[in-house]
């Protein structure tokens, strides 16, 4: 359990609750280490992190967090496997293609301005251009990039800014089926 906090700290990342077997405190170590890698407890970061990481969000502890969807997005032309923010919000990421050959990765109803962004995923960073030429910060992601297997991959995902500032932080779970689901939608 030592060895997990100190590979937490080297990264960055919260260590899921259930990482840490059946010991009481996991819970609270998560909760510290989503405050100790955020803007502060009122932040909307830090309350993600928790959600999405220990189980803490105010409702039941155990509740799991959503995982990717797939589905036809509101044009009813391109669909989407993503997940949304747990605040109603409607923010999220999604990758996003059609049939007539788009493909491309969103940051959907994220404040912010065009330029690189740092997507890390499970503390590996990988830096993409995203723009507003679709309105919402989209990103092109051609579907045999080999993003789309990091993301099928992978745990978690927290993009920031040029700056440096936190963006989001989002769980993985089921984005490989997600995924697999578009693509395979969008080739037919």
């Amino acid at each position: 359990m030592r060895a997990t906090m100190v590979i937490s700290a080297l990264l960055g990342v919260a260590v899921p609750a259930w990482a840490e077997g059946d010991d009481p405190m996991a819970m609270q170590r998560c909760v510290w280490s989503c405050l100790a890698n955020s803007p502060g407890a009122g932040s909307p970061q830090y309350h993600q992190c928790v959600m999405n990481f220990c189980g803490a969000d105010g409702s039941e502890p155990d509740t799991p967090e959503p995982g990717w969807t797939f589905g036809l997005a509101g044009d009813g032309r391109t669909y989407s496997a993503g997940i949304a923010f747990q605040d109603n919000s409607g923010r999220g990421l999604y990758y996003m293609c059609s049939q007539s050959g788009e493909s491309y990765l969103v940051l959907y109803r994220m404040a912010g301005l065009a330029g690189p962004y740092r997507l890390r995923v499970d503390g590996v960073d990988h830096w993409m251009n995203f723009d507003r030429s679709r309105v919402e910060l989209t990103t092109p992601l051609h579907r045999t990039s080999p993003f789309i297997g990091v993301l099928a991959a992978g745990t978690s995902i927290q993009v920031f800014d040029a700056a440096g500032a936190f963006v989001m932080q989002v769980g993985l779970r089921n984005a490989r089926n997600a995924i697999g689901d578009a693509i395979g939608t969008c080739r037919g």
